[in-house]
């Protein structure tokens, strides 16, 4: 058919862009956790114990009968106290009169705590997130959804996503859902292999390969032979790893180190990597015909700070492995929404078991906000001007000395904080950096940067 006959049913559909729709999640009450969406619809929602308010909270007695008023605003969200009892609070401040914020916000009436919210229709409507012993929100169930997927038609699966997101999770739903998953999921972290001991550790070895090769020893690839071989932090290979590694994978063979038979191996291949991969191989950091080779199928595993409807879940969750641990307050959950979360659900983990035990070793009735029971929050450095950079000062003449603002030298305090918490730590465990790092929800190399930065300031 011609372009001049074509009529309207002959043409390719239109993609609607879905509309964004804003209002209210109520994600704490009665104190639990909870996913309840209220959408704006255009109008203002007041909230409060009366029955008759847009959003009822009448089981919430630090609430007043009609306590606060939400409505969308030019430029965020609009928050106006009704003369309430106890005070409302807008992003941890109290609200005097009324107050206009940016999306996305922390609202808290009483005992509830809400996020207020551009998008409220990317929730799936569940209200209990709880997924068996696990929390998966909207969003993590359509990144398990794409694995299991993928386990069906592909033999790799990349994984995009930051330290402590879940990436072994989905690793482990790949290895399920797929034809190999009788066999073992076998995880090696790349992060942590030496370079002189790098094929042994793949490959295998037989005995006296080298010194101190007493016997013979699988590898990775054959321990993974009928299941799943997982590399976590793929970005972290050097090149001349990564040509060994897509050797293998191209002829699906490995020749143990001092073998002189090379064994068949069958296996899936599922990648994890917080770093931009196609950046590294434009700039020769990442071989392109590896990535190639690993990229049948990827995902994306967003941080926590993009799924905070999950937050209240997971604390929920981590309190009750405290024993004997009491509630966590509403105000505990209002501190933890709005932060970064930066090693995401571990380090969540780690704020929370760590303020619920305090609040058992002093016999606190509820586990409240406490700042230093959580880890220091780092800000993003920007990099200097580059007419500011080190080493750029004009010759012949003597530089003035840096002055320094209150917010930088705060700033800096609180890294040099938070370096002396990780040496601490990696000490704790007696020097076993990837432990600390899992431990404090850290990628390896920013604890080893830590703590290179701590040894400097004690000299």
């Amino acid at each position: 058919m011609s372009e001049a006959n074509e009529t309207a049913d002959d043409l390719p559909p239109l993609r609607r862009e879905r509309a964004l729709v804003s209002g209210a999640i109520l994600v704490w009450s009665n104190g639990a956790p909870i996913c309840r969406k209220r959408a704006f619809a255009e109008r203002r929602l007041d909230i409060g114990r009366d029955e008759r308010c847009g959003i009822d909270v009448s089981h919430d007695k630090a609430a007043s009968r009609r306590h606060a008023e939400i409505s969308n605003d030019e430029g965020g969200v609009r928050v106006r106290d009704l003369g309430s009892h106890n005070g409302t609070f807008l992003n941890g401040e109290k609200v005097d009169g009324e107050r206009t914020v940016p999306y996305p916000a922390v609202l808290r009436v009483g005992g509830s705590v809400f996020l207020l919210d551009s998008d409220v229709d990317r929730l799936d409507g569940r209200e209990d997130l709880l997924d068996g012993d696990e929390v998966a929100g909207a969003a993590i169930k359509r990144v398990w959804s794409a694995a299991a997927q993928a386990a069906q038609h592909d033999r790799s699966l990349l994984i995009h996503g930051e330290t402590g997101a879940g990436k072994e999770r989905v690793a482990r739903l790949f290895h399920q859902e797929g034809p190999r998953a009788r066999g073992t999921l076998v995880a090696i972290n790349c992060a942590e292999i030496r370079e002189d001991r790098t094929e042994a550790d793949l490959f295998g070895h037989k005995r006296a390969a080298y010194t101190g090769a007493v016997a013979d020893r699988a590898g990775a690839f054959e321990r993974a032979h009928g299941g799943t071989l997982f590399f976590d932090e793929i970005g972290e290979l050097s090149l001349d790893v990564q040509a060994k590694l897509l050797r293998a994978l191209q002829e699906r063979t490995i020749l143990p180190v001092g073998g002189d038979t090379p064994k068949k191996v069958d296996l899936g291949i599922c990648c994890a990597t917080h770093r931009d991969l196609t950046a590294m191989v434009a700039a020769g950091k990442f071989r392109e015909d590896l990535l190639r080779r690993l990229v049948e199928r990827e995902v994306h595993l967003p941080p926590l700070r993009e799924r905070r409807e999950e937050i209240p879940f997971f604390a929920e969750m981590f309190r009750r492995r405290i024993p004997g641990a009491p509630q966590l307050t509403a105000r505990f959950i209002e501190a933890c929404l709005p932060r970064r979360w930066k090693g995401n659900v571990r380090e969540l983990q780690v704020a929370v078991e760590r303020s619920a035990a305090d609040a058992v070793a002093h016999g606190f009735p509820l586990v409240d906000f406490h700042e230093e029971l959580f880890p220091t929050e780092l800000p993003d450095l920007a990099p200097a001007p580059p007419s500011q950079q080190p080493g750029q000062e004009q010759p012949g003449r003597e530089q003035p000395p840096p002055k320094v603002e209150p917010k930088q030298r705060e700033r800096s305090k609180k890294v040099a904080a938070n370096d002396a918490r990780v040496d601490l730590t990696v000490k704790a465990f007696d020097g076993n950096v990837a432990a600390a790092a899992e431990h404090l929800g850290m990628p390896v190399s920013s604890v080893y940067l830590a703590v290179k930065r701590h040894g400097e300031r004690k000299r």
